[in-house]
């Protein structure tokens, strides 16, 4: 394993890279006013001033331009995923070079390299409350012989054009169709409520339909526990901490 230093010649280089911006004028028009002033103020030599102006960038600067080649590569192997230390860890398996972590941070910071962090997960679900909740009817019976016999509902979020949105969505149990469903910005009971009265708009369910959910606050409120009610229908809720209570309605 080697290790890169500086002042060792490690990479090829190319010396045709010169200080032209810097010189050309001089050397072919003469020094200018300024020069014997700077060189005077800076106690150093013409010859010495001419040598700067024909010699290439230091041995480190050029190790750096091909090291973030290197690093720029290891970036893509690693999906964009990883900070300066597995950075490190990838270059050494791959090409056996040896490179501080405080150089590849540099580096990292030259180039704008940033890595992709995962969106962490956002829960939907939270059963902590102290709203009124109703026995489970279901009880993991999903067999049904008939159409709008039990309900199924849940919500989840998506991501758009628009941003991130909260899903509401009904299913019918019988054979899975999404008889209703509302998108929205915001979690709260009205969105439930506008998947709730698509659903009866659109199957006008008969009496006895068992309306399922989990134990959500949105669920649990006062305003949908009286859309139940008013449409004749028998609430049930899945037990709290079991998600197999309502899987076949889970978005």
């Amino acid at each position: 394993m080697t290790r890169v230093a500086a002042g060792t010649e490690f990479f090829p280089y190319d010396h045709d890279c010169n200080r032209q911006n810097h010189c050309n004028e001089d050397q072919c028009c003469g020094p200018g006013p300024w020069f014997r002033t700077s060189v005077i103020t800076l106690r150093v030599s013409e010859s010495c001033y001419y040598s700067w102006c024909t010699c290439g960038p230091f041995q480190r600067k050029r190790d750096d331009i091909k090291l973030e080649i290197v690093i720029s590569a290891a970036r893509k192997r690693t999906r964009e995923m990883c900070g300066p230390k597995r950075l490190q860890q990838d270059i050494v398996e791959h090409e056996g070079l040896q490179i501080g972590v405080c150089r590849i941070k540099r580096l990292r910071k030259e180039l704008c390299i940033r890595c992709h962090q995962k969106r962490k997960f956002k829960a939907t679900t939270n059963s902590n409350n102290s709203l009124p909740v109703v026995r489970n009817l279901v009880d993991q019976k999903f067999t049904v012989i008939a159409p709008n016999q039990i309900w199924l509902t849940d919500r989840t979020y998506i991501r758009t054009r628009e941003g991130w949105l909260y899903l509401a969505a009904h299913k019918d149990l019988f054979n899975g169709e999404i008889v209703g469903y509302a998108l929205d910005k915001r979690m709260t009971s009205i969105l439930v409520m506008r998947s709730f009265f698509k659903a009866v708009a659109r199957k006008r369910p008969p009496v006895g339909l068992i309306h399922h959910s989990d134990r959500e606050s949105q669920y649990c409120s006062r305003k949908f526990r009286k859309l139940i009610k008013e449409f004749k229908m028998k609430a049930s809720m899945s037990r709290r901490g079991n998600c197999y209570n309502n899987d076949p309605g889970a978005c």
